[in-house]
């Protein structure tokens, strides 16, 4: 109980509550006040506004006392009579805040859930992949939010049918095709002409007669290579029939590199 009583009584740390409640005593039920503060060299505000039976406490870095007069409210209570007595008033800035979005998270969970979770649907164990579903799933709610917003300016579209629509957005993307096209048109006939090159084998029992592979007597016939340093097996697809040693097939591959740069 003595635990309890503390820490009613300094909310936040270092913030005493009683002399709050002290300052709160005979005002008016609504009246708002604030008390300006720093924690690590961070400046906040401990705002106040009186109920019925207590006093609301908020800690917050941003907002004013300022009355919203969009936002009114209503409170029925017992007097020191025990009659009952009903008052209305609007709520400041940052009580008015707090009652409009603090069911923000609950609300996003529930979409994140409803009706189908990502997370529990893919069934893994495997650490990396579970804080990557939930980050998908994070991600999907905040892209329906959005677009409802700032696109559609309506409701946001239930869960399930706006994945489906992403998904489908996502494997038709334009964008990425658009991209893919510009990609293709920077490369140049130097890039392509790398992938053309490549040091192959001759299979067992065959040999070349001119650039055609035909059938050799002994298993494995070698000859001189085309730069003349040992005899080989090995060519490049790009141009069979001329044997290549890895010294030769590394000056063929500069050589063509270099003619495909002068054609650009």
């Amino acid at each position: 109980m003595r635990r309890h009583s503390l820490k009613r009584r300094y909310w936040p740390k270092y913030v005493n509550g009683d002399e709050i409640d002290k300052h709160f005593e005979n005002k008016a039920i609504g009246h708002a006040d604030s008390l300006p503060g720093k924690m690590l060299n961070v400046p906040f505000h401990i705002f106040g506004m009186k109920e019925p039976d207590y006093v609301m406490k908020l800690m917050s870095t941003y907002g004013t006392n300022e009355l919203q007069a969009g936002h009114p409210t209503q409170r029925v209570y017992l007097d020191s009579e025990r009659k009952s007595c009903t008052t209305n008033f609007c709520y400041p800035e940052v009580v008015s805040n707090h009652f409009k979005f603090r069911h923000s998270v609950d609300d996003h969970n529930a979409k994140r859930h409803s009706p189908i979770c990502l997370e529990y649907t893919w069934a893994t164990k495997y650490w990396p992949h579970r804080p990557f579903s939930f980050l998908l799933a994070i991600s999907e709610v905040n892209t329906n939010l959005a677009e409802a917003y700032f696109v559609r300016h309506a409701e946001a579209r239930p869960q399930l049918q706006f994945r489906k629509l992403l998904a489908k957005d996502l494997i038709d993307n334009p964008y990425l095709a658009e991209e893919q096209s510009k990609l293709q048109l920077r490369r140049s006939k130097r890039q392509c002409t790398i992938h053309t090159h490549s040091l192959v084998s001759l299979p067992p029992q065959k040999k070349f007669k001119g650039s055609k592979i035909v059938r050799a007597s002994s298993k494995y016939p070698q000859a001189r290579c085309s730069g003349g340093h040992r005899k080989v097996r090995t060519y490049c697809v790009c141009s069979p029939g001329i044997l290549r040693c890895e010294q030769c097939f590394v000056l063929h591959c500069l050589e063509a590199n270099a003619s495909g740069s002068e054609s650009d």
